[in-house]
């Protein structure tokens, strides 16, 4: 399984990583560094084998090029309306999440219930 975490702090990459391989070794994370970079991906799976999907995004706010709003507006209107998109953001924006076609909003220190929302989501189990 695939997720794509857009994500321009190196630091958060790392410990998202961390985390989703100390919970669940079935997830492969994949991270771009910017909006504009994660929808290129997004699109092209060139980072993925043949024949995968992302199972869900992951994305900050506020990143260069192109916004996590930006970006999960992009991916539902041109690609895919239904995959799960999560934003960790540091922002205090949780009342623009529906506006922003948001699944779930998650505050970037709680790195820990990021990972298990995107679990409960996805219907997977944590590894024993």
């Amino acid at each position: 399984m695939y997720i794509l975490h857009a994500e321009d702090n190196d630091d958060m990459v790392e410990l998202v990583k961390l985390v989703f391989c100390n919970l669940c070794k079935e997830v492969n994370i994949v991270s771009a560094r910017d909006g504009i970079s994660a929808f290129h991906e997004f699109r092209i799976k060139e980072k993925i084998p043949e024949g995968q999907e992302y199972s869900a995004i992951i994305t900050d706010y506020d990143m260069p090029n192109m916004t996590g709003a930006e970006l999960a507006k992009l991916i539902r209107e041109e690609y895919d309306p239904h995959v799960p998109i999560f934003l960790h953001t540091s922002k205090n924006i949780l009342e623009l999440a529906e506006r922003m076609d948001i699944d779930v909003v998650v505050p970037k220190d709680q790195v820990f219930d990021l990972v298990r929302q995107v679990m409960r989501i996805l219907g997977i189990h944590k590894d024993a």
